[in-house]
């Protein structure tokens, strides 16, 4: 019943001072923090034993819990790698048919960029399009 004669929160704090009690006896302080102090000896000694037999199924238990929780996460990521892959591609697709847009269409000096702000001089919002349009065929295109 060593394991069980202190509570897990009291002897760790690693300071310079003398605990009151000895290492075979718990403190005052430390009878009070849980349920296990409180009860009859046979009782102790009982729950000890018990705690003693299970633990040998809690720990297969664990190990299986562990390799089921190992398997979840092994689907978890190849789920994630596949739709970032997924996502690579798209990427890279939109940037071919950006580039093809722009080695047909795209604006190879400032004078066309000039002329064509210049055909929608009245309205921003188009200009801003057309300007937004071909900064996005020229990074991402190519």
């Amino acid at each position: 019943m060593h394991d069980f004669e202190r509570a897990t929160t009291v002897r760790h704090d690693r300071r310079k001072y003398k605990h009151e009690g000895t290492a075979e006896e718990p403190t005052r302080e430390e009878r009070s923090i849980g349920f296990f102090y409180t009860l009859p000896d046979a009782l102790k000694e009982a729950f000890v034993e018990t705690s003693r037999l299970d633990r040998h199924d809690a720990r297969k238990q664990a190990k299986a819990d562990m390799v089921e929780q190992y398997k979840y996460k092994e689907e978890r990521r190849a789920d994630n790698i596949q739709k970032l892959l997924t996502r690579t591609v798209e990427i890279y697709a939109n940037g071919l048919e950006l580039f093809a847009t722009w080695s047909a269409r795209g604006a190879t000096s400032w004078h066309t960029v000039e002329d064509e702000m210049r055909k929608h001089e009245g309205s921003t919002a188009a200009q801003l399009k057309y300007i937004r349009n071909e900064i996005e065929m020229r990074v991402i295109g190519l």
